[in-house]
């Protein structure tokens, strides 16, 4: 699969604010200027592969799924994923524990 540079772009983007976080916000946990990824997100600098690595890392996603998670899941699955992501670590346990119920119910 080819990924054009606005789709690349379209892709930071989805991630960055799933995660919660600002341009500047994202450009300072990465130990850069406040306006390396609005410069990215503009198209006025490329994406290298070792800053897209550690935007991933920040991101708590892997350069995988950075490319390929929209392409594996439905529209409802993402919003699913998209809201488990904004939920508090306890609430996320509970819906993980919900999940392995359920599983274990279908056995």
């Amino acid at each position: 699969m080819e990924f054009n540079k606005q789709e690349i772009i379209e892709r930071l983007k989805f991630f960055r604010t799933r995660a919660g976080l600002s341009q500047r916000e994202l450009s300072g946990r990465l130990g850069l200027g406040n306006s390396y990824i609005n410069s990215i997100e503009s198209g006025k600098t490329a994406l290298r592969i070792d800053a897209l690595d550690e935007i991933c890392k920040v991101l708590g996603i892997s350069i995988f799924d950075f490319f390929y998670l929209g392409e594996i899941y439905n529209e409802d699955q993402k919003q699913i994923i998209d809201d488990l992501f904004k939920l508090k670590s306890e609430e996320q346990a509970l819906i993980t524990n919900m999940i392995k119920s359920l599983k274990d119910k279908k056995k």
